[in-house]
């Protein structure tokens, strides 16, 4: 009866590690599916605002603004803001922050800079 008993608890400790193993490797493959939207949706984003006539920039995508366009657009709470570090300078440096709740809820962010010139 003590054998059946402790053969029971390693046949449990082993089927709660399998489980605990699966429901990681879920939360993995989830961070990754977002993370890889995220990029994407940033280098569209950036795509076209590379398009753009250099001096309709800051008229057409303001600094510190987000792009409407993009919001919630795939993710929870997807916000693409538009940052230019220096105004006016020529080369511009372009920087896009994205920011987005988890399928968890906890919030993310993300950046993806360039350069333009005239």
């Amino acid at each position: 009866m003590v054998e059946l008993m402790f053969a029971i608890g390693v046949f449990l400790v082993a089927i709660v590690a399998a489980y605990a193993s699966q429901v990681t490797s879920a939360d993995l493959v989830s961070t990754s599916r977002e993370t890889k939207v995220a990029v994407a949706e940033l280098r569209t984003a950036m795509e076209e605002l590379l398009g753009e006539p250099f001096d309709d920039l800051a008229v057409d995508y303001p600094d510190g603004q987000t792009i409407p366009a993009y919001d919630d657009r795939v993710l929870e709470g997807q916000r693409i803001q538009v940052v230019y570090p220096a105004p006016g300078a020529d080369p511009l440096e372009i920087q896009l922050v994205m920011s987005w709740n988890d399928f968890r809820g906890r919030p993310r962010n993300m950046t993806m800079s360039s350069m333009r010139t005239r």
